[in-house]
């Protein structure tokens, strides 16, 4: 089974996209753009792009380790190549989890 820290890291992979998030972001890099919503012409607002580096950066303001903030930080990236490497994979995403993908 996975250890504490994976699931921690599970369960925040989307914290990202919390108001919460993205107001310590502002906070912290006034001079960074804002992350903008995504949309998909289907679905409608699907998440925030960038959501995973204001996830792992919001997790390490709060003081968790880097083994939860980096796994938050690359699960998109991880995402992406599950889906390149596993048909079965990408087929057992949402339809919201894939319109990400296409940004």
């Amino acid at each position: 089974g996975a250890g504490p820290e994976e699931v921690l890291a599970a369960l925040f992979h989307d914290v990202g996209n919390a108001p919460q998030a993205r107001e310590m972001l502002r906070a912290l890099r006034p001079d960074e753009p804002e992350p903008q919503m995504l949309s998909d012409p289907v679905l409608g607002e699907v998440g925030y792009e960038r959501h995973e580096q204001v996830g792992a950066a919001f997790l390490r303001q709060l003081g968790f380790g880097d083994r939860v903030a980096n796994a938050v930080g690359m699960h998109v990236e991880a995402k992406r190549y599950l889906c390149a490497k596993d048909r079965a994979y990408l087929d057992n995403l949402s339809a919201a989890s894939v319109a990400t993908l296409r940004h």
